[in-house]
């Protein structure tokens, strides 16, 4: 039983990890993302079509994740 819990607690430890390092990278990419937009935008460069749809990628699986995060 003892080493069922173990087995079950490294589980559960590695998959907080994972969702904080997930999170993490995420808000990571977001905030990268919106600097190359500020300063494509400061050197009155065209619209970034490809920056907008990294972020729209990224809002998507921040919402998979909200919805089911398994």
């Amino acid at each position: 039983m003892t080493q069922a819990f173990s087995v079950a607690r490294d589980a559960v430890l590695a998959v907080d990890t994972a969702w904080a390092n997930l999170e993490f990278i995420l808000k990571d990419a977001e905030s990268q993302i919106l600097l190359g937009q500020n300063l494509a935008e400061s050197l009155n460069q065209a619209y970034c079509s490809e920056l907008v749809q990294a972020r729209k990628v990224i809002a998507s699986v921040q919402g998979r994740i909200e919805q089911d995060p398994l």
